[in-house]
């Protein structure tokens, strides 16, 4: 494609586009990215970061339909001898990096064979005309793909001499320790590449992506038959993630002691050696009085991250969970809040007295621990502060343990044990006497009225009926009952259907089941020929899925069952920004999906049949909601048994949530 310069405006907004890639909107890169081809007329860097935008929100084929116009030009060049047009492009890194990464995709996950070509050629030429280490490294992996293992090596020693040494930029030299580590690989020199990847292994240390994005190159190598002894892993050991569950302190005045004040010092010191044991360097927690506070300071003080869930709005949080067990725990609660990575409510509402608000923090905890383990190649462990005898209350340690189902990855401390070795004249903390009485929850103040319950819920809406004029509408009427034939019973359960012109909600009581109804819904639209049935344009659907706690109960008025709450608008802002064909969930749903699944692993264990395949849950960033209603972090889900990528990092429910952008 011709090159068009851009202009200071274009330049401007390039560099927004630019920024929102970097801070995760990529639905809104490529809103901005659109408008600007509009606004500014076709460049190369515009297309690009337009497809790169498409690329990162999972729409592999809509991104590589963006860049075709590079194709031909770039199919005449020649990668040994690069000029004319098409060479030109390799002056601009940024532009090459980003059509690299979109011709890998395209053949990763659409299996699209001669863009792994492209992708290689693309690579051989800047190598050539710049000669980068990087560059030659990746043309010679990619020629072992393409079945060329002579010419792989060729490669790999040509950017091993003096012609692939360009002195790297401090950011720039773990990608060529790594890259120098392949071409040695290649050439079976493992001794060479075992020192360049103790070296990566260096650089990458606190940078945890980035030993993801290693061991990812590691495993395409070994996949291609390339000897990779078992001690080059070494060097990218995956981060320790741990879940704590753990009881609350006793509250003033508590008959049945379960963590008395004296023994929080104990507790402490047990769990600080229990992780260090682990090496533990990543948490996730609540941060109610007690335990889990204990916990969050011990990890604060080995200098671990610390990830909070909370189970419903902050300020009612700490009056309920935090500062009932006295105002100390308050000035624990606000040093450990200022310490930690991240505060998550699972939602803003009050709490009213209903622990399923507790379980489903746990279970978000539980959701969001696996999928950050996954993303990091790795799997978490259970710690908890339990007492045996506790009664396993929704939300509650025990609770926690009966749904882990892991016992090699589960590690407890014994409260009845600790208290048991208690001396009698064993000190109490200061300020131990200034309990408040925790205050009542709403909900017994106003007793009666709707239920709450957690809820798993989708909105879709019809991307071309608003071009269905009213003499079209028996045949739309006729194209949805033939999507309800197609779905069979896969909608049976469903507790609530809803749908008011081109818009659809559906409810279920588990995210599994939604998860499916969306992916047959999906199937359906995206196969069924409306105009074969006298619609005049294809139908598709945009699909939001959300989970957390709704009202339920007969409307005053109609008498009609119906849902509300906050969470039932937030579901209905994601739908909005997603992409057609596709379906998108929020955190909490893939949260919740997550947990669902470990849960029904458990069961299947118990029972001796065969454990469900997981989702696939891939992380496709932060958006910004419809109507001014904040950021949610998404998620693309697909089902278990959808094709995974040829050679890429793929992934079940442990798709990365925050994943490593590969340098090849």
């Amino acid at each position: 494609m011709a090159r068009k310069a851009a202009g200071p405006a274009g330049e401007a907004v390039s560099d927004e586009i630019r920024l929102d890639l970097r801070m995760g909107q990529f639905f809104r890169a490529y809103d901005r990215a659109r408008a600007a081809l509009e606004a500014e007329g076709d460049t190369p860097t515009l297309r690009l970061l337009a497809a790169t935008a498409l690329l990162r929100t999972g729409a592999v084929a809509e991104a590589r339909e963006t860049v075709a116009a590079f194709d031909r030009p770039l199919d005449a060049l020649d990668p040994e001898r690069p000029a004319g047009e098409a060479a030109n492009l390799l002056d601009d890194l940024e532009s090459v990096a980003l059509l690299g990464r979109i011709y890998r995709a395209s053949w990763r996950e659409l299996g699209a064979s001669e863009d792994l070509r492209r992708a290689r050629d693309l690579e051989l030429a800047r190598f050539h005309r710049h000669g980068g280490l990087v560059e030659g490294a990746t043309a010679a992996v990619l020629s072992r793909f393409l079945d060329e293992p002579l010419r792989a090596r060729d490669l790999a020693l040509l950017c091993l001499s003096a012609r692939g040494r360009r002195k790297a930029k401090a950011a720039a030299r773990f990608g060529q320790a790594l890259a120098t580590a392949e071409a040695l690989l290649l050439l079976d020199r493992t001794e060479e590449a075992d020192a360049q990847l103790a070296q990566a292994g260096r650089l990458a240390a606190g940078e945890p992506t980035r030993g993801v994005e290693a061991r990812q190159h590691l495993r395409d190598l070994a996949g291609l038959g390339v000897i990779v002894p078992e001690a080059l892993w070494a060097h990218f050991k995956p981060p320790v993630v741990v879940i704590f569950a753990g009881a609350a302190a006793d509250l003033p005045g508590q008959a049945e002691p379960v963590l008395p004040p004296q023994a929080e010092a104990p507790l402490a010191t047990a769990l600080e050696d229990l992780l260090e044991e682990l090496g533990a360097s990543i948490g996730y927690c609540s941060l109610a009085a007690g335990s889990d506070l204990i916990f969050a300071e011990a990890m604060i003080r080995r200098g671990a991250e610390v990830n909070a869930v909370l189970p419903f709005e902050e300020a009612d949080f700490i009056a309920q969970r935090v500062r009932s067990c006295g105002t100390r725990w308050v000035e624990r609660y606000q040093a450990v809040r200022g310490a930690v990575a991240d505060v998550t409510p699972v939602c803003q509402d009050l709490y009213l007295g209903n622990p399923v608000l507790l379980r489903f923090a746990n279970q978000v905890i539980d959701g969001r621990a696996r999928l950050r383990a996954a993303a990091l190649d790795t799997t978490p462990t259970l710690v908890a502060a339990w007492d045996y005898l506790a009664e396993p209350l929704p939300g509650s340690a025990s609770d926690f343990i009966d749904h882990w189902g892991d016992p090699a990855r589960l590690r407890i401390v014994d409260l009845a044990d600790l208290r048991d070795s208690l001396p009698p004249d064993a000190p109490l903390p200061a300020g131990t006497t200034d309990g408040a009485p925790r205050e009542e929850p709403a909900a017994a103040r106003a007793p009666g009225g709707p239920t709450q319950a957690v809820r798993a819920m989708l909105f879709a809406d019809v991307v071309g009926y608003s071009t269905i004029q009213d003499h079209h509408l028996p045949a739309f009427w006729a194209f949805l009952q033939a999507v309800r034939d197609r779905l069979g019973a896969r909608l049976d359960p469903a507790v609530h259907i809803g749908s008011w012109g081109d818009a659809l909600f559906i409810v279920t009581r588990y995210a599994v089941e939604l998860a499916d109804i969306a992916v047959g819904l999906t199937e359906a639209f995206e196969s069924l020929d409306a105009r074969a049935l006298g619609l005049p344009v294809r139908l598709r659907l945009r699909i939001g899925l959300h989970a957390g706690p709704v009202f339920t109960g007969s409307h005053p008025l109609s008498g009609e069952q119906v849902l509300y709450g906050g969470n039932v608008n937030r579901a209905a802002r994601i739908e909005p920004i997603t992409v057609p064909g596709r379906i998108y969930a929020s955190e909490q749903f893939v949260a919740l999906l997550t947990s669902e699944h470990s849960a029904a692993v458990v069961e299947a264990r118990m029972t001796g049949e065969a454990p469900p395949a997981a989702w696939a849950c891939r992380y496709r960033g932060e958006l910004s909601l419809a109507k001014n209603y904040g950021r949610q972090v998404v998620y693309e889900i697909a089902p278990p048994d959808a094709p995974a990528p040829s050679h890429g990092t793929g992934g079940g429910t442990g798709a990365a949530a925050t994943p490593a952008e590969a340098s090849r």
